[in-house]
């Protein structure tokens, strides 16, 4: 069972557990796209994390706060089953990927 903490508590906590394993991905300003909307538009370029998106420091925190000797089983054939696939892997946690049968050929083979 887990213990309920503050909003504030957890997002320190999941800092905590993904600083130095993830990447401080750059935030950009799209002047471009600010000259179409007409306010200051920013982008977080998280395809620059590993695999690809933000969903690896998603992973990577529910994985640390895990206990021990838990299987993570993740139903996915995108960026999360890649992104629980790599926490897991790096943590050495056991972990099952169920994709679906029409799982696109890239992603199976990121997998693999």
């Amino acid at each position: 069972m887990t213990k309920k903490i503050s909003y504030r508590a957890s997002t320190l906590l999941a800092l905590e557990n993904t600083v130095g394993a993830t990447l401080r991905t750059p935030i950009k300003r799209l002047i471009w796209l600010e000259q179409i909307v007409g306010v200051p538009v920013y982008a977080k370029l998280e395809f620059q994390q590993h695999t690809g998106s933000f969903k690896f420091r998603g992973a990577l925190n529910a994985l640390k706060n895990m206990e021990k000797g838990q299987t993570v089983i993740a139903a996915s054939a995108g960026n999360h089953a890649l992104a629980v696939a790599q926490a897991a892997q790096q943590l050495g946690v056991p972990f099952r990927i169920c994709l679906p049968a029409n799982a696109s050929r890239i992603k199976r083979e990121k997998l693999i």
